[in-house]
Formats: C-alpha cells, structure tokens, sequence
C-alpha cells in the first residue's frame, strides 16, 4: 500500500501538465546528482550505487520524453544535452566530476521554473503553451 506522501506524489505527477513533469523530472535529477556529490564526498559506495541509478534513470526519462514536432532541433539538442549529462554521472569517480552536470541542470531548472511561472501567470490563464514552444512532451 501507497504511504501517503508516495499517493500524494502519484497524485501530482499524474495530474500535472508536461511542462510540469519536465519540472519535475529536472528537480529530480537536480536533488539525485546533488545526493550522489555528497555520497561521493562521504565515499559512501552504496549510496553512490543508488544515487548514480536513480540520477541516470531520470536522465534518460528527459531525454526521451520530449515531444520533437514543435521544434526537433531544440528535442534533439535537450537530448543530447542530457545523453552527455548521464555519461558524466555515470563516469563520475569523485564529487568534483558532477560540477558541471550540476549546474547545468541547476540552470535548466530555474529556466524551466520561469517558464512554467509565466505560463500559469499568462493573461490567457492557459497552464500549457498555445504555440510550439513547449517540447516537454
């Protein structure tokens, strides 16, 4: 049976549009990467086992959910934007190597956050793009 955070989270990632998830999905990669930094520093193997997966994992999800018939250049740039983000995960040896990956996805986030704060904000009320340019899928 769900906890209630897990039915809750079950809840919102069904719920939300694709710009949301695309958020979602950068939070999540942003909080495995940091997690798996730390557990680097501390050398703990078992975590970095853990944190590698579940980073690498949310990785290929951004990457495959992108919806190209908007724009293909920019999905298959994002693509390869993360396909290079999760060799540098999956290669990291020490918490200095997930530096870059870091920020990277730290600034797609915040761009991404922006983005869907303005769409909410629109004078349309429109929480989705009315145009190409949402390639969240």
């Amino acid at each position: 049976m769900l906890s209630n955070a897990a039915a809750y989270r079950t809840t919102d990632v069904t719920t939300a549009s694709p710009s949301q998830r695309r958020l979602m999905l950068l939070e999540g990669a942003l909080t495995a990467a940091h997690s798996l930094r730390d557990a680097h520093a501390a050398g703990d193997f078992e975590a970095i086992a853990e944190q590698g997966a579940h980073c690498r994992s949310i990785l290929i999800a951004l990457m495959t959910e992108l919806d190209a018939s908007s724009d293909r250049r920019l999905a298959e740039q994002l693509s390869s934007l993360h396909a290079w983000i999760w060799q540098q995960v999956a290669s990291a040896s020490t918490a200095d190597d997930l530096d870059d990956p870091i920020t990277i996805l730290t600034q797609q986030r915040d761009a991404w956050r922006e983005a869907v704060d303005l769409l909410r904000t629109a004078g349309t009320g429109a929480s989705e793009p009315l145009g190409p340019v949402d390639v969240a899928g």
